[in-house]
């Protein structure tokens, strides 16, 4: 949450490795994909709620370099 926040604010994702975030968000997306098959709540929220702070970045990024 905090790195979101930070790069709301100042949209500066310089310090952030494209490769490595879209690697974060394939494995999000992959564990809520389990998450949902398997029914499991707790997988299902906390992949869900990560995998919106990790795109957001990843949108950032892909937006303001």
């Amino acid at each position: 949450m905090p790195q979101v926040i930070r790069v709301w604010r100042t949209r500066s994702t310089r310090d952030i490795a494209l490769r490595t975030l879209a690697v974060l968000v394939t494995g999000l997306s992959l564990r809520l994909v389990y998450g949902i098959w398997r029914g499991e709540v707790p997988l299902i929220a906390g992949n869900g709620a990560t995998l919106m702070l990790a795109s957001s970045i990843l949108c950032f990024k892909l937006r303001h370099g």
